[in-house]
C-alpha cells in the first residue's frame, strides 16, 4: 500500500477547497526534514509557489525536538553547504521570490555579525550563479 506524504495530503486540501489567495512557502530545511520527495512537486499548480526560504542543513535529522528546534532557529547553513538538494527543488518550482533564512549563532559568534552576513551573501551569490539556469 502506498501512503501519501503529509505534503501530498496538504496539497490535496488545496485542491478540495480551491483557495484563491493561499500558497506554499517552500522552506528548504523543513522540506528536507519532512522527507518530501522531489517528485511530489511535479504537476502542482505553479501559482501555489511564490516564495522560497533558501538555506541548508546537516544530513542527520535531529531526533529530539529541542535539537530540531534549536538548529532550525539558530543553526541553518548556507545554501549548497549541506544535505538539501536545493538545485533539484528549484528545478521543480516556478520562478519565485528567494529569501535567505540562514540564522547561525555559532558562525555569527565566530566571525562577528558583519563578517558572517558578508560571507553568507558571497557564498549564496556564488551558489545562485550555479543554479541560474534553473529558472531559464
Amino acid at each position: 500500500m502506498v501512503r501519501n506524504s503529509e505534503f501530498k495530503k496538504g496539497c490535496g486540501s488545496f485542491v478540495y477547497i480551491r483557495p484563491e489567495n493561499v500558497g506554499i512557502v517552500v522552506d528548504m530545511i523543513h522540506f528536507y526534514r519532512s522527507k518530501v520527495k522531489l517528485d511530489e512537486l511535479n504537476g502542482l499548480p505553479p501559482q501555489w509557489f511564490s516564495y522560497v526560504h533558501l538555506c541548508d542543513c546537516e544530513v542527520e535529522i535531529p531526533k529530539d525536538i529541542e535539537t530540531l528546534a534549536r538548529t532550525g532557529v539558530s543553526g541553518r547553513m548556507v545554501p549548497g553547504e549541506g544535505a538539501v538538494d536545493t538545485k533539484g527543488i528549484l528545478k521543480r518550482l516556478p520562478p519565485a521570490v528567494l529569501g535567505l533564512e540562514v540564522p547561525n549563532e555559532r558562525r555569527i559568534s565566530d566571525l562577528g555579525a558583519s563578517a558572517y552576513w558578508k560571507d553568507l551573501l558571497t557564498k549564496t551569490k556564488r551558489f545562485l550563479e550555479n543554479v541560474e539556469t534553473v529558472f531559464a
